[in-house]
């Protein structure tokens, strides 16, 4: 999904949160590269989601 929002139309790319169950290094990886501004590994806390929104 990530990958379709940050396509080629030279429009504006949305911000993006990965939320996952993925821990594995190549994961966190392939979605900073493609933009993501965060990620977040479930379960987490509200508190941990409130910081990333914010930050």
């Amino acid at each position: 999904m990530l990958r379709q929002l940050s396509g080629d139309e030279g429009g504006a790319r949305p911000d993006a949160i990965v939320i996952t169950a993925g821990r594995d290094i190549t994961s966190v990886r392939t979605a900073m590269k493609l933009g993501a501004l965060g990620y977040l590994v479930k379960p987490f806390s509200v508190a941990d989601l409130a910081e990333r929104l914010t930050a």
